[in-house]
């Protein structure tokens, strides 16, 4: 991949908080009542994740590292939702990450026999919808305004303001700029 390449951070360090993380997860965060947003966005926040204001988190979704998890004013995750941050996660402001979607930083490097991680950011641009059941792959940039189709595969960008659908997938036609 051409993209600048995140350094995988496997140290003894990041181990450790993620495996406190999983039980903070399971205890805490899991289990709360599904209205109790607040607390999960106070529970982020102790673990590393920049989480602004009036953010929807619900409680079955599953974060893999919470400090490279950056979620802005207004961001709404659904229920089930998978956000595999081992490279950093931006959701920009205003935007939605719908049920069951996979949001995924990080892959291996196939042409290579030990199949090293290849970890990349994601970023979502302000105003965007990821609807249910997408798939975003490490690198990818959705522009701001565009809408990600249900089980839609994303493995390259998105520019602004443009409906992608389909796997892998491709421009359906330009979204209107909000009024």
């Amino acid at each position: 991949m051409d993209l600048k390449q995140f350094k995988s951070d496997l140290s003894f360090r990041n181990k450790m908080l993620r495996a406190i993380w999983g039980i903070a997860w399971v205890t805490l965060f899991r289990c709360s009542p599904r209205i109790f947003h607040g607390w999960r966005r106070f529970l982020l926040r102790c673990f590393g994740s920049k989480i602004g204001n009036n953010v929807r988190i619900y409680n079955s979704v599953e974060v893999y590292y919470p400090p490279n998890l950056i979620l802005e004013d207004g961001v709404l995750i659904g229920p089930k939702t998978d956000i595999y941050c081992v490279a950093p996660i931006t959701i920009n402001k205003n935007s939605m990450v719908s049920q069951y979607s996979y949001l995924c930083a990080a892959s291996h490097d196939y042409q290579k026999s030990n199949l090293p991680l290849i970890a990349l950011p994601i970023k979502i641009g302000e105003g965007s919808w990821i609807c249910a059941k997408a798939f975003i792959g490490p690198g990818v940039t959705i522009g701001d305004n565009s809408l990600v189709a249900a089980a839609s595969v994303v493995i390259k960008d998105v520019p602004n303001n443009t409906i992608v659908g389909g796997n892998p997938a491709r421009k359906i036609k330009d979204k209107p700029k909000p009024e």
